[in-house]
């Protein structure tokens, strides 16, 4: 009996800890290093369709449009990647795709910061922006990020 008590004690803190590594997207939970690169494949393809690299089905890298088993990992720790990937953008669409990646490395850190009760509709990154916690029934809003370029209206 005491045995069974201390290994199941054992699985839920290993199941906590393990737990509350994981980020939530759109499509799929990520434990938070592949989410942060996720997430960055995320932005481009929400931000710049139709251009050189779309994302590839394991959903952690950007794949040539022409040749899917060239892989880029987008990854902002790394100055190869984010060359190779800047180079298909103008400047200012770099700087806003870094600031979209950078936005979403923040929205896992909220996420892994705000494990509450669970009866909630989870926090979840959908490409543009962070969609935190909320009760069921609850609608949420947020502000139109900033990192998204608008046409100017007349």
């Amino acid at each position: 009996m005491y045995v069974t008590v201390i290994i199941i004690s054992s699985l839920l803190i290993l199941k906590d800890a393990f737990c509350s590594q994981l980020c939530r997207s759109s499509l799929g939970v990520f434990p938070e290093n592949d989410f942060n690169i996720h997430a960055c494949g995320l932005c481009y393809n929400y931000m710049f369709p139709g251009l050189t690299y779309t994302l590839h089905p394991s959903f952690n890298s950007l794949a040539l449009k022409t040749n899917l088993s060239y892989t880029v990992q987008p990854d902002i720790n790394n100055t190869t990647s984010i060359n190779s990937i800047c180079a298909t953008l103008s400047s200012d669409e770099c700087e806003r795709w870094l600031l979209c990646c950078k936005v979403s490395r923040e929205c896992c850190t909220r996420q892994l910061k705000s494990r509450d009760a669970n009866n909630t509709c989870p926090p979840t990154w959908d490409g543009y922006g962070c969609w935190d916690a909320s009760a069921p029934g609850v609608t949420n809003q947020m502000s139109c990020p900033t990192f998204l370029q608008y046409p100017v209206q007349s």
